[in-house]
């Protein structure tokens, strides 16, 4: 008997996910190099430790001219496809063409000092990883800019690092959460790029896609080529965001790294 706590486990990671709907349009077995290419993963490693945790679950099959999926896999596909357009449905609301669906009246702007304190914080958020009180997503986010400020004015990596990158999102004179970094450029060799290394959404996905897109739209007024998203255990809500915006995961280990390409 296939439960359903065996179900969600298995799609609990969207690179399994990924891999099964792959699977689930192929009218033959696909290639283990096809998938892989399909990804475009820098490494074999964790391409193996998604298939052999899918193999092991039962989900998928290795022939001799490719990966299938099986009766189970087909099941979770089914059941994942269901989760993700209940998700669109009541998490992120109907998609209208031509628009993102989100009715909220979110703004997107850079973090710019004493803005923390002129705006009130959501008391008693939740995330995913629990409860936020005011006092720690202010200790948290100020924390974090001072940090780069800091690095900025060090000059870290023999100047590579240009500017610090901290946007906040605010809505009704609410910060709802920000997304931060630095900007990498080096102008001999024409390097350009946005490197992102948190997300604060506390677990939702409206201000997590307003954040992800509000960056790749400063990124490309700033003339970035790329945006580099590298997040210890991220939420899922910012992990779905970035990978609608079009960047690809290109491998994980401690942290997740995503590179999204803008020119």
């Amino acid at each position: 008997m296939f439960s359903l706590d065996e179900i969600l486990d298995a799609l609990s990671n969207p690179m399994r996910r990924r891999i099964l709907e792959l699977l689930s349009v192929s009218q033959k077995p696909v290639l283990y190099t096809a998938i892989w290419r399909h990804f475009e993963l820098p490494s074999t490693g964790s391409l193996n430790h998604h298939l052999e945790a899918l193999t092991d679950r039962r989900l998928i099959l290795r022939q001799s001219t490719g990966y299938i999926l099986t009766p189970r896999g087909k099941i979770a596909c089914a059941i994942s496809k269901d989760l993700e357009d209940s998700y669109q449905r009541r998490a992120i609301g109907e998609r209208r063409p031509g628009g993102e669906g989100l009715d909220r009246d979110i703004s997107v702007k850079p973090f710019q000092k004493g803005d923390i304190f002129g705006l009130v914080l959501k008391a008693g958020a939740t995330s995913s990883k629990g409860p936020l009180s005011e006092e720690r997503v202010r200790k948290e986010i100020e924390g974090n800019r001072k940090q780069w400020l800091e690095l900025e004015a060090r000059g870290t990596h023999g100047g590579r690092i240009s500017s610090v990158v901290n946007l906040l999102a605010v809505e009704k004179a609410h910060s709802v959460g920000n997304i931060s970094g630095w900007e990498e450029k080096i102008q001999e060799v024409g390097m350009h790029k946005l490197v992102i290394d948190n997300i604060v959404s506390f677990g939702d996905p409206v201000v997590s896609r307003k954040l992800v897109s509000g960056l790749v739209d400063y990124a490309k007024k700033g003339g970035a080529s790329s945006v580099v998203f590298c997040l210890d255990d991220p939420e899922d809500a910012d992990e779905a965001a970035i990978v609608e915006s079009g960047a690809k995961l290109q491998f994980e280990a401690r942290h997740r790294y995503f590179a999204l390409q803008l020119r």
